[in-house]
């Protein structure tokens, strides 16, 4: 739960745990994709190997924009 403002900075903060919000999601949707691949796959293996790429680019995504949100706190004399 951070707000950011780009001419402020981060202007509301939010508890601890909610940071791990992300992570928990990407762990998440990775699980789902990567079942519902395995289950799919002798029935439609184009549509098991779509599963696992999208899971591939939604992980991908998610690395962004966590990297994004580090950066953006980061103190500027780091």
């Amino acid at each position: 739960a951070l707000h950011y403002n780009p001419l402020y900075g981060p202007d509301v903060h939010g508890s601890w745990n909610t940071v791990m919000g992300l992570p928990v999601i990407g762990l998440v949707v990775l699980i789902v994709h990567l079942v519902l691949g395995i289950l799919f796959f002798r029935k439609e293996p184009i549509a098991s190997q779509l599963l696992i790429a999208m899971a591939l680019v939604f992980q991908l995504c998610l690395l962004v924009s966590v990297a994004t949100i580090y950066y953006i706190n980061l103190p500027a004399n780091s």
